[in-house]
C-alpha cells in the first residue's frame, strides 16, 4: 500500500488543501487573503473527512517565500499535526511551487514574482526548461528596478505575477500567476527531489527577518 499525503499551502492570498495517494486525489482551492487563520482547520478537517483519511503518512507543505502571517499558519498547521501524528513533513519553497504549475504550461524562460510589499516582490528566474532544476533556483528579493534589469541581461521576456497591476515592467507582459493547486504542490514536492524531515525540520521561509525581529532586533524581553 502506497502513503497517503496531506498538502497545504496559505503563504499567499489562497488556502490550498489537499490528500492524495491510495487511490485518493483531493483538492480545494479557496481565496482568503484575510482569512486564512480562521479557515485552514475546518478545511483540513473537511479534506480528511471526505476522503476519509484519518491519519495522512506525511504532510507538504509550501513554506514561503510570501506572506508573513499565512507562512506562519500554514507551517504552524502542518509542524503540529506531523508532531501529533509522528508522521514525516516536507516542505517546498512556495515560488518553486509557483514556478513548476507555470512550467506545466511555458515553454520559454521566465520569472516569477510574489508580491513582498514595500514596493518589493519576491522573485525566482527560470530559465532552464527542466522542471526539476526548479527547486535549486535562487529566490531574490527585489525592486522593479531590479528585476527589469536582471530580465534584460537574461533575455526573459515574460513575467508572472500574483498581482501584476503594481509591478512596473517596460516592455514586458506582465501576466498573473495561475490559482495556486493542491495537485500541482503535491506533484512538485514529488518532482523536485525535496527531502522528508521531521516536523521540527519544517521551518518557514521568510527571507526577511519577521516584522517582530525587523522592529525588535535585541529581542523581546520576557517579563
Amino acid at each position: 500500500m502506497g502513503k497517503s499525503y496531506l498538502v497545504l499551502d496559505a503563504s499567499n492570498s489562497h488556502i490550498v488543501v489537499g490528500v492524495f495517494g491510495n487511490g485518493i486525489s483531493y483538492s480545494k482551492t479557496r481565496f482568503a487573503p484575510r482569512e486564512s487563520f480562521q479557515l485552514i482547520t475546518p478545511a483540513i478537517q473537511q479534506a480528511l473527512s471526505e476522503t476519509n483519511v484519518s491519519r495522512p503518512d506525511a504532510i507538504v507543505c509550501a513554506v514561503g517565500p510570501g506572506s508573513f502571517t499565512g507562512i506562519r499558519i500554514g507551517v504552524s498547521a502542518a509542524r503540529n499535526l506531523a508532531q501529533l501524528w509522528g508522521i514525516p513533513a516536507i516542505g517546498i519553497n512556495s515560488l518553486s511551487f509557483y514556478a513548476f504549475q507555470i512550467r506545466m504550461q511555458e515553454t520559454e524562460p521566465f520569472a516569477i514574482c510574489i508580491d513582498g510589499k514595500q514596493k518589493r516582490y519576491y522573485t525566482k528566474f527560470i530559465v532552464d526548461r527542466a522542471s526539476d532544476s526548479i527547486e535549486r533556483v535562487d529566490t531574490f528579493d527585489l525592486a522593479s528596478a531590479e528585476i527589469q534589469e536582471r530580465l534584460h541581461r537574461l533575455q526573459i521576456h515574460q513575467v508572472y505575477c500574483n498581482d501584476p497591476a503594481t509591478l512596473r515592467i517596460h516592455n514586458v507582459q506582465v501576466r498573473e500567476t495561475p490559482e495556486p493547486d493542491a495537485h500541482v504542490l503535491f506533484q512538485a514536492a514529488m518532482t523536485l527531489n525535496v527531502s522528508e524531515g521531521s516536523w521540527s525540520d519544517l521551518l518557514p521561509h521568510y527571507h526577511r527577518k519577521d516584522p517582530a525581529e525587523q522592529k525588535h532586533p535585541e529581542g523581546i524581553r520576557k517579563i
